[in-house]
């Protein structure tokens, strides 16, 4: 049976796809928050970039490759970094995180972003088994071990992207 760490990957790579496919469908929030911190993107440009999001939160999902893995740590911290400047920008009314349910950046999203970059960076150092592999070991186990996944997952897009504001 996989250790704690293991559900890490699984649940940063359910928060990418779901992230990134938000994003395919609805990318204005994201361009307002780009465009607010002065980088020059398009509709087009934050679609092709959310589906890249998609796809490697797909990748991570079904496989445990370290490059994958490593990937999706940069991508962590890159949206960590994101944050961090958008929080500094009045112009900025919106992550666009999540599509259009976008709130206003945090320190609590900036946070939560560095924790799942380190723990998909430690489940890499660990050799944490893949979605399917956990999946194949012991069926109930990976069933159960998935539903835990995707509620921790669904769970963590209201910690990212509360409607509540930030005292």
């Amino acid at each position: 049976m996989p250790n704690a760490l293991a559900a890490v990957p699984v649940v940063a790579a359910l928060l990418l796809l779901g992230a990134g496919i938000s994003k395919v469908i609805t990318p204005s929030s994201a361009v307002s928050g780009l465009v607010a911190v002065g980088m020059p993107v398009t509709t087009w440009l934050v679609r092709v970039g959310a589906l890249a999001e998609a796809v490697l939160g797909l990748v991570n999902l079904i496989g445990a490759s370290a490059m994958a893995r490593v990937l999706m740590v940069v991508s962590y911290l890159c949206f960590a970094i994101y944050l961090q400047i958008a929080r500094r920008s009045p112009a900025v009314k919106s992550c666009g995180c999540f599509g259009e349910r976008g709130s206003p950046p945090t320190v609590r999203q900036v946070i939560v972003d560095l924790l799942i970059a380190i723990g998909c960076g430690a489940s890499i150092v660990v050799g944490c088994p893949s979605l399917p592999s956990v999946i194949s070991a012991h069926v109930l186990f990976g069933v159960l071990f998935t539903m835990l996944c995707v509620l921790t997952a669904w769970l963590a897009t209201f910690v990212l992207d509360s409607p509540v504001s930030e005292v």
